[in-house]
């Protein structure tokens, strides 16, 4: 985990409503700008915090980390990755995945609220 000072320069939404954050920091040593360039175009969780993280918060946070991922990926991703396979063998009539998945996720959905009481 790397923590660092630093301060958010712009946010802008983008058309598939993500959103962009652009972080300034002050000179960083050079393993730790090591660490940052080594995380590049990869999924990374970004924790942000006012004040400076307290040992108890940065503990919480590896564990946080630790139960969201598996191999890397969040259990939403590994889901929408297996949509996009099975779209892939079997279209289903569907010729756009965001549609696929948006059908099967409606599915699931109201699968499960059938078993709430």
């Amino acid at each position: 985990m790397i923590t660092i000072p630093a301060t958010i320069e712009s946010i802008s939404t983008r058309k598939d409503r993500t959103v962009s954050l652009r972080i300034g920091t002050q000179e960083l040593a050079p393993d730790t700008a090591g660490q940052l360039l080594g995380l590049q175009n990869k999924l990374a969780y970004v924790a942000i915090n006012a004040a400076e993280f307290q040992p108890s918060e940065v503990e919480m946070l590896l564990k946080a980390n630790d139960d969201l991922t598996d191999m890397g990926k969040s259990s939403s991703e590994r889901l929408r990755n297996t949509f996009y396979v099975l779209w892939k063998q079997e279209d289903k009539g569907f010729k756009d995945f965001t549609d696929y998945y948006r059908h099967r996720m409606e599915n699931i959905i109201n699968l499960l609220k059938t078993q709430i009481k």
